[in-house]
């Protein structure tokens, strides 16, 4: 595990950031799905973003952050379009509902990023780029561990 931050570092020092919470929960989901035949073709992406992040306390978290649970605001670079997604666990994603899974490119592209931040996301007929408006909703600044 992660040595534990004490004191939120500057801004700019942080390039992902995820509370140690998702993080744990994250590192479980993986190394269960490396029990499976199959893995998920984004398996090496989460485990790059999660090996590089900075975990901080969930209190020390902004609330321009992208965690899990979260609700966000982007802009499609490409055609302006303003789309409403919530980063969820596999087991609670419904793109129906705007509920993307965190082992989607989409997903994994979202979580640790801030509001201003880009990202980049593969999908099937190529790539598609955002930009992160506003978070809408996050639990740790709703002080909501319901989730």
């Amino acid at each position: 595990m992660k040595k534990k931050r004490e004191t939120l570092p500057a801004r700019q020092m942080i390039a992902i950031a995820v509370t140690e919470a998702d993080a744990e929960r994250l590192t479980r989901l993986l190394q269960a799905q490396c029990t499976r035949s199959i893995m998920p073709r984004t398996f090496p992406a989460l485990q790059k973003k999660l090996d590089e992040a900075e975990w901080l306390d969930s209190r020390l978290i902004p609330p321009d952050v992208v965690t899990m649970n979260s609700t966000v605001r982007l802009r499609s670079l490409e055609s302006g379009e303003e789309v409403i997604r919530t980063l969820a666990f596999p087991y609670g994603a419904d793109p129906a509902q705007g509920r993307v899974s965190i082992l989607t490119s989409f997903g994994t592209a979202m979580l640790g990023r801030q509001v201003g931040d880009f990202m980049e996301c593969e999908v099937s007929d190529g790539t598609m780029r955002f930009q992160i408006e506003g978070v809408l909703y996050q639990p740790e600044a709703a002080n909501d561990d319901d989730w």
